[in-house]
């Protein structure tokens, strides 16, 4: 409900199908105040605008929230202003004209069907349709004189209609008697204005005007302040003085600029001449001194010696070829090279080399081969051949490395006063004489002879079935949460929850049941609307989900429907939304509710705004 606290509303239910064939109707109906804004004493808030709202699948109307019928405010608040206002009902149903009519609300009634105001007659003046209470039953009549027929009777049940939709004809004839008014006033105007245009003098003044229209016209003497006519022109003459001498002036013009006309052609002329010389004598200079430079160029590349020193180069070179000491250092060079060649140390590094083994000796030259397989670190493997004998080594494929021979007893070595004791901790065991679990305990039986969840093939559940010895109904779109603490590893398809006393007309697609993670993640869901409609535990199918040993998990529950599902649960004493979750916080809550409203399951939700629930429950169980 978007009204806000304290403010009273009247439920308006409307249902309706098609007269042929009886489907749903599909379609909208809009409720417009017919004021403007309304306003309530004692409240920080006013109503404006209208409301649009839709039928469902079943043909009902109703609100955003896919709940049946619409909350609207009544007509008679005390401290409403204005007063005396109506809500204008627009029904638009697919197939057939929208219609309106209007409705007054009794705040006294806590629920109207809109069948039972609405005007199903157009042809009936407009009312406005009031639900009241029945009237007070009327006194008894005279007893009969006896002796009637059922002509009679029924002659005077026939009268007695007739008169009294004679005396509703009547009573609403207000709006025809506005209607007659309205056809008459526009009769009137039409006539009137008919016979003034008929007039021939409508407004008494026609013959005062020809008087002076014919007065101006006759005039000679004087017209517009102009005392001689005579001198005034024509039009029909005044054009054609203006166009002849616009005509002479454009022949004026055209004489007066000639000359112009004719020193641009002289010299157009003498440009283009000069132009024409000056292209052929430069053409002319360019072609000879290209002719010139190529003689000049072509004469000195055949030229034998152009530039006169040929011969003394080709002496030159030939003394130099034949030279036997060209440069001046030949016996130089060959003193230094023999000695080169005859030093026993010419570089310095013989005595270096002398110390380092030959590459070619594949080590054959070391000094000790021993030393340097100790250097190396190798022992005496690698000395040793392959073999199954004392002095030899084994192979990667020996037989001795694989065989499946059964180890020697001695677990005597390991019992308390043994040779090798081995104590509880050891091997992460808890002593004799007891000790504290840090993790999760898994059990498939009855552990300490308590029933447990894994002695029902289930990964978890928030307490036995045998415990849910009661029920509560749930609430229209509110998240229900109900913890599910896990005790060993495992993959989970099924959520297990019961309902006490069925629910029934849920709203389609509204009602789901999934599984949370403890960051308030949803892992899975499935819609319930099929199950909810009958008692008895329920099983739901959900897709595979892993869950972790010493994790806990929320099943969600949301539903939506005219009557909502009563599920079982264990404890509803006073005070129970603390003790079920004493000293836990929020997050961590085993019952909870968090946010309303909803049509579905949320993606996610905030765990710290969980608020605890009246009840222990509802029952839920996780498993396969």
């Amino acid at each position: 409900m978007y009204f806000p606290d304290g403010i009273p509303t009247v439920l308006v239910t409307y249902g309706a199908n098609t007269p042929a064939g009886g489907a749903p109707a599909e379609g909208t109906v809009r409720f417009t105040p017919s004021v403007p804004v309304i306003a309530l004493a004692e409240h920080d808030r006013v109503f404006t605008g209208s409301g649009t709202y839709s039928f469902n699948s079943d043909g009902d109307l109703v609100d955003p929230e896919g709940a049946v019928g619409v909350r609207l405010l009544p007509n008679d608040l005390d401290g409403m202003n204005p007063s005396g206002w109506q809500w204008l009902v627009t029904v638009s149903v697919t197939g057939t004209p929208a219609r309106s009519f209007r409705i007054f609300i009794d705040s006294s009634q806590e629920q109207v069907d809109l069948a039972d105001l609405e005007q199903v007659d157009p042809a009936k003046a407009d009312y406005i349709a009031v639900p009241g209470p029945k009237g007070d039953k009327g006194d008894p009549g005279d007893d009969g004189t006896g002796g009637g027929s059922l002509t009679a009777a029924n002659a005077y049940t026939d009268n007695a209609i007739a008169g009294e939709v004679t005396r509703a004809n009547n009573a609403y004839d207000a709006k025809g008697a506005a209607t007659s008014a309205q056809i008459a006033a526009a009769a009137d105007a039409t006539s009137k204005v008919s016979a003034h245009v008929a007039a021939s003098d409508p407004h008494g003044d026609r013959a005062a005007a020809t008087t002076a229209l014919g007065a101006h016209a006759a005039a000679t003497s004087t017209v517009h302040g102009i005392a001689d006519t005579t001198a005034l022109e024509t039009k029909t003459g005044a054009q054609a003085k203006v166009n002849t001498a616009i005509a002479t002036e454009q022949q004026r013009a055209d004489n007066a600029y000639d000359p112009a006309g004719s020193a641009s052609a002289a010299q157009a002329a003498a440009t283009s001449a000069a132009a024409a010389d000056a292209t052929t004598k430069a053409n002319a200079a360019v072609a000879s001194a290209g002719t010139d430079a190529t003689a000049k160029v072509t004469a000195h590349t055949e030229a034998t010696d152009p530039h006169g020193d040929r011969a003394a180069a080709s002496n030159a070179l030939a003394a130099h070829v034949t030279a036997t000491d060209p440069h001046g250092d030949r016996d130089a060079a060959a003193t230094a090279l023999a000695g080169h060649a005859s030093a026993t140390d010419p570089h310095g590094d013989r005595a270096y080399a002398d110390g380092k083994l030959a590459k070619t000796s594949n080590l054959s030259d070391l000094q000790s081969a021993t030393t340097a397989r100790n250097n190396l670190g190798l022992g005496d493997a690698a000395t040793r051949s392959v073999g199954t004998t004392s002095g030899t080594v084994a192979a990667g494929n020996d037989s001795r490395l694989n065989d499946a021979r059964t180890p020697l007893a001695h677990k005597a070595s390991h019992a308390t006063g043994g040779s090798d004791p081995l104590t509880a901790a050891d091997v992460g065991a808890l002593p004799i004489s007891g000790g504290t679990l840090t993790g999760p305990l898994a059990t498939t039986g009855y552990a300490l002879g308590q029933d447990t969840p894994a002695a029902h093939g289930l990964a978890g559940w928030c307490y036995p079935p045998a415990l849910a010895v009661n029920s509560t109904q749930l609430v229209n779109g509110v998240l229900y949460l109900v913890r599910i603490n896990v005790a060993a590893d495992g993959p989970v398809s099924k959520i297990w929850w019961w309902i006490g006393n069925p629910g029934s007309s849920p709203v389609a697609a509204r009602n789901e049941v999934g599984l949370y993670s403890s960051s308030g993640n949803l892992l899975a869901a499935a819609n319930v609307d099929s199950v909810i409609s009958s008692a008895g535990p329920k099983s739901t199918t959900i897709s595979s989900q892993n869950v972790a040993a010493g994790a806990f998990y929320w099943a969600g529950m949301v539903f939506n429907a005219a009557t909502p599902p009563t599920l079982t649960r264990a404890s509803g004493w006073t005070g129970v939304e603390t003790a079920a979750n004493l000293n836990m916080a929020p997050q961590a809550y085993c019952f909870a509710m968090n946010g309303s409203g909803r049509t579905a399951l949320p993606t996610s939700f905030n765990p710290a705004s969980n608020a605890g629930t009246d009840f222990a429950g509802p029952f839920a169980a996780i498993g396969n």
